[in-house]
């Protein structure tokens, strides 16, 4: 298994734009739904009747 990116230590490439920039980012850490921060793993678990962790990324990632 590859070593979980700590994402505290990741930057978002604000060069990039909407999709781009997710894609980017998503290749550098390797998975939205678990990695770590600040030294925490978080693995992320999803609910059927509400957006996912990866659409709220995604969200945040496009407008920061």
């Amino acid at each position: 298994m590859e070593e979980l990116k700590d994402i505290t230590k990741i930057k978002v490439n604000r060069k990039l734009q909407g999709e781009e920039r997710v894609q980017d980012y998503e290749k550098r850490i390797g998975s939205l739904d678990h990695f770590m921060v600040g030294g925490v793993e978080v693995r992320c678990v999803y609910t059927d009747d509400g957006p996912s962790l990866n659409d709220r990324l995604k969200e945040l990632i496009r407008t920061r």
